[in-house]
C-alpha cells in the first residue's frame, strides 16, 4: 500500500530506507522517491495519479522541504494570498500547504479547515 515512511539517527538509513520502501511496494508500478540526508531518510511511494511531481518539494531558501501523500481541495483563494509572497514553482498541493506552513506554522490546520465545522481553534 503506498505510504510515507521517515527514519532517523540510525547509521544504516540508506538499507533501512529502502527495506522499508520494499515491503510497502506491492505493485511493480508504484513509484518510489526518497531524499536521504545524513542520518535522516523519508520516501514516499505512490500510484503516481495524485501529485505525481517528485517530491520532496523545497521551499525557496530550502530550509523546509515537503514529502506529501494526497489532494487538498478548495484552496484557490488561499493560494493567490500566498502567491503574492512566496514563489509556486511546481505549482501542486503540496507545494501550497509547504507555503502555508511557512505563513501559519502549525497553525495552517486552521487555514486549510476554516469554512468546516472542525473543532480547532480558529484563532489563527
Amino acid at each position: 500500500m503506498p505510504g510515507i515512511i521517515c527514519i532517523i539517527d540510525d547509521e544504516r538509513v540508506k538499507s533501512l530506507i529502502d527495506n522499508m520502501c520494499s515491503s510497502i511496494k506491492h505493485e511493480p508500478w508504484y513509484k518510489i522517491e526518497k531524499y536521504i540526508f545524513q542520518q535522516f531518510a523519508v520516501a514516499r511511494v505512490h500510484l503516481g495519479i495524485v501529485n505525481p511531481e517528485p517530491q520532496p518539494i523545497f521551499n525557496e531558501d530550502k530550509s523546509l522541504c515537503i514529502f506529501m501523500d494526497g489532494e487538498i481541495f478548495g484552496y484557490e483563494k488561499e493560494k493567490q494570498d500566498l502567491e503574492s509572497r512566496h514563489e509556486f514553482k511546481i505549482n501542486n498541493d503540496p507545494e501550497f500547504c509547504l507555503h502555508l506552513y511557512e505563513e501559519y506554522g502549525e497553525r495552517l490546520w486552521n487555514r486549510l479547515f476554516i469554512d468546516t465545522s472542525c473543532s480547532l481553534d480558529k484563532s489563527g
